[in-house]
Formats: C-alpha cells, structure tokens, sequence
C-alpha cells in the first residue's frame, strides 16, 4: 500500500526542537543539513529526514536497520536503499515536506496551487492539455485553470521522478489527460501506472505508483 507522510516545517523553527530532531538524523542528512546556510532550507532539510524516518519505521523497518542504511543512486540520480525492500521518493514546496513510500516504484512532487503556470504550460504540455487549459481560460476562471494547470503538472514530474529517468525523459511524451477510461496516455500508450492526488490547503499533491491501493488520508507528523 502507498502512504504519504507529511509535516510543516515551522514546527522546527525553535532551536531547542530542531537540535532534538537533528541529533537523531543518520550522519549523511546530517551533513545535508549542515551544507545549507539559510535557516529556512536547514528546516526543510531536516523535516524531510524526519518524514522519511517516519515512513520506514512504519514500513516495518527496525531502528538498527535504519541507522546502518546505506543510499545508492542510478544513473539519473534517483535514490534508493540497499538491503531495505522499500521504495521511497521526496518532495517538498513551501512550509511542508512530504515523502511517499510503497512496494514498488512510485514518484511524488508537491506544488503550490498559486505558482506561475503559463510559461511551464507553453513549453511542456502536449497540445491537447494546451487546449484543454486555454478553454478553461477563455472562460475567465482562473482559480479552476491554476488547479488544472497544478494537477497536470504534479502528475508529469511524479511520473518521471518514479521511472527514475529525470526530465531526460522528455516531460511532452506525459498526456496527462485521462482517456474516456480514465487512463493516462504515456508515449500513446496505457502503462502499469496509477496516480492518487491529494490536496491540502494551496498545495496539490500527486504521486504516482505502480500499486493499486492508496492509504486514503495524508498522515501528517506532529512533533
């Protein structure tokens, strides 16, 4: 099953909680915490940790395991554990970082509802979600084409980031518009892939996953 476990960064804006929460962080996201100097990235930096330790502890994966992981990458940069059979991947936009975990391989991006749309549409959206976009436009709704314009990207960058290949890709072979049977059209084809949304406050959130059951509600990491 598919679960994406959530927080808001500003919970670790007192130092007295950030040093708690950052003394418990393995050695290499220590060192990525340490290599920002903007207190806001170090936040950031460090509730990604913490969401990701989060999910493997519920994934079943003992603390000892945890603290002796080792991170490996393929040839585009995407990470992946060794020896731990859980499939991860980050995202984070605004105050929040999220992590997505699962069985199989899966992607997940987060974007604020609110960010300029038009220029990433022009150069990225295939015709037919051009179109799509330019007649919810005409129609002077432009609450509803910034959500549409969010959801048809978070859906391209999830997809990429789950096959592991990076915007080498090519992000336009992506038609993210659902068919009649509401399949996603990847390269004119129908792939083995799910994408689940969620959506919370001024943020859309896709994640995009070979599995076919999603934990339903967002599980959101209080500390």
């Amino acid at each position: 099953m598919v679960k994406a476990y959530i927080m808001n960064i500003k919970k670790l804006s007192k130092l007295e909680i950030f040093e708690q929460y950052y003394q418990c962080m393995p050695l290499t996201r220590q060192k990525k915490i340490d290599a920002f100097s903007c207190k806001t990235d170090k936040m950031r930096s460090l509730a990604a940790g913490i969401v990701f330790m989060y999910g493997l502890l519920d994934f079943g994966i003992k603390k000892n395991k945890i603290e002796q992981m080792k991170f490996c990458y393929n040839e585009y940069g995407k990470p992946y554990l060794e020896d731990i059979p859980v499939q991860f991947n980050l995202s984070h936009a605004g105050d929040y970082a999220i992590a997505g975990f699962g069985n199989k391989e899966l992607g997940i991006d987060m974007e604020c509802i609110k960010r300029e749309g038009k220029k990433i549409s022009d150069r990225f959206f295939t015709e037919r979600e051009q179109q799509y976009l330019k007649n919810i436009g005409e129609k002077k709704q432009e609450k509803q084409w910034r959500e549409e314009f969010i959801k048809i990207w978070t859906r391209k960058e999830s997809f990429v980031k789950a096959i592991g290949l990076g915007l080498s890709f090519g992000i336009r072979n992506i038609e993210t518009l659902a068919d009649e049977n509401g399949k996603i059209l990847i390269h004119k084809q129908y792939p083995l892939w799910n994408f689940y949304e969620y959506k919370t406050e001024d943020y859309q959130i896709t994640i995009c996953s070979q599995e076919t059951e999603i934990y339903e509600k967002l599980i959101w990491i209080e500390i």
